[in-house]
């Protein structure tokens, strides 16, 4: 009877050698590596701030007036042309997003805040949001809308909101302030200001202000006088405002106050009736 002698090179290999074996987890970090730089790569082309755009449109759901989607996009267009790069033929362009945005939003002061989204790949999408009106400021005869940040952004012949004065011109488009560099976040205190008043029933008849002066005049239905520096902190202001208006004019020896001076918050100053 002949017995078969097994062939050590014919038996199944049921596992690898440890050096084999470290070789395939090498590659399969490897690959996995390469897999997510691919991905991040990609994502981080496409929402980079920074990237070529070769086509721009207007959102005309937030942008209804066709005349003024046609001023914008067309200048977008000139914007982004005068910084154009590429080969003949091939005409793209290299732009941040939010600083287009906020040259178009400094351009077209009507339209309120701008957004630009990218939809895949590289087309811009252009839309804006309305413009929130805090009053009407008046000079010379001519009234414009301004917003709760001080900026002019339309005239209009109907009051609206807080009426504001002013002295000199006034353009659409400016900031009532003068130009410091804080002059937004300054009378974002005067609308802060008129709001705390209003809070604790104190109605608001007319606010007077001058361009290179951060120094604010209230005056009130009552006819009361309030003056205000649009410097301080807004929670100092109104803190002093509410000791003069919940606790000092409630006693007797205050009556015949025509003006309170708190422009120095920790030293409030009453003007009575001569």
């Amino acid at each position: 009877m002949r017995v078969r002698r097994k062939n050590a090179a014919t038996k199944t290999r049921l596992w690898f050698s440890r050096h084999e074996n470290r070789r395939l987890v090498v590659t399969a970090l490897r690959g996995a590596g390469w897999f997510f730089l691919s991905v991040a790569v990609l994502w981080g082309t496409v929402h980079l701030p920074v990237i070529s755009v070769n086509s721009v449109h207007i959102d005309d759901r937030t942008l209804t007036d066709q005349d003024l989607r046609s001023e914008v996009f067309s200048f977008v267009t000139d914007l982004l042309e005068g910084y154009a790069y590429g080969v003949k033929g091939s005409t793209r362009y290299f732009f941040k997003r939010d600083e287009v945005a906020a040259m178009v939003a400094e351009r077209f002061p009507g339209i309120g805040s701008v957004t630009i989204t990218r939809k895949f790949f590289n087309r811009w999408v252009i839309t804006s949001s309305g413009r929130t009106t805090f009053g009407t400021v008046c000079s010379r005869g001519d009234c414009y809308l301004i917003d709760p940040y001080g900026i002019v952004f339309d005239q209009t012949t109907l009051p609206a909101g807080t009426a504001i004065t002013i002295d000199g011109d006034i353009r659409v488009g400016e900031t009532l302030f003068g130009k410091s560099g804080d002059e937004k976040a300054d009378f974002s205190k005067v609308v802060g200001t008129v709001q705390f008043l209003d809070s604790i029933d104190v109605a608001v008849d007319e606010v007077a202000l001058k361009r290179d002066s951060r120094v604010v005049r209230i005056r009130l239905a009552g006819g009361i006088g309030v003056v205000i520096d649009a410097s301080e902190s807004l929670y100092d202001t109104t803190r002093a405002l509410y000791v003069v208006f919940r606790e000092v004019f409630s006693h007797p020896r205050r009556q015949g106050v025509v003006s309170v001076d708190v422009r120095n918050p920790l030293s409030i100053l009453y003007e009575k009736q001569q």
